[in-house]
């Protein structure tokens, strides 16, 4: 039995398996099951969030050079394709990832930034406030941001839109089991975020 949460960001959605304790075996087959919009949950990819000293221990040697630049990047995102595909990561998920630990109490932006170990290497989120003071959305360091511009298929397996004008939203976590409704999520300006925690699924 798979326990996961949906979550989506700026047009992008994901599944997020929360593997803290780094024993999930994420099979292709597993992917492609989570991640079919018909016969499964749907999304544009999956994400795993596990111990980056896992990972390392699994043989990926790119979480022993993430741990080498950055000690505190305790959690990585492992993020794969829809077709079960591995991938280096995706601006989107990143943000998407950060509410999701925060949801688990995993992490707290308000205390400083989150470190996160990523196949592309090190990627750090703070939080920032935005232009009229209000709350604070965050923004990714190190990372790559979304492209404005008319929609186009390739950013993190879904399509590219323009950030709405005016005041950026601030992220929002959707009520459900297991989420605190109260949370702010972290996301960069101009992005949306929701994690909605929605049960279980048996995958093979």
């Amino acid at each position: 039995m798979t326990r996961f949460t949906k979550g989506h960001g700026t047009h992008n959605d994901f599944v997020l398996i929360a593997d803290t304790r780094g024993d999930l075996d994420l099979t292709p087959e597993r992917v492609r099951r989570l991640a079919d919009r018909r016969g499964g949950i749907g999304g544009d990819g999956v994400i795993r969030l596990a111990p980056t000293a896992s990972v390392a221990r699994a043989g990926e040697a790119v979480a022993d050079r993430v741990l080498a630049e950055e000690p505190g990047a305790i959690w990585f995102m492992d993020y794969r394709n829809a077709d079960g595909s591995v991938a280096e990561m995706c601006g989107n998920g990143v943000r998407v990832f950060t509410a999701f630990a925060e949801s688990l109490g995993l992490a707290d932006l308000d205390e400083g930034e989150l470190a996160l170990g990523t196949r592309a290497g090190v990627r750090r989120v703070r939080k920032e406030k935005g232009p009229d003071g209000a709350p604070p959305d965050a923004a990714g360091k190190g990372g790559r941001a979304p492209p404005r511009g008319p929609p186009a298929p390739g950013w993190g397996g879904g399509a590219r839109h323009p950030p709405p004008r005016g005041r950026p939203p601030r992220a929002r976590l959707l009520g459900g089991p297991g989420v605190d409704p109260a949370a702010t999520a972290a996301v960069p300006a101009s992005a949306v975020v929701a994690v909605v925690q929605i049960g279980s699924l048996s995958a093979a």
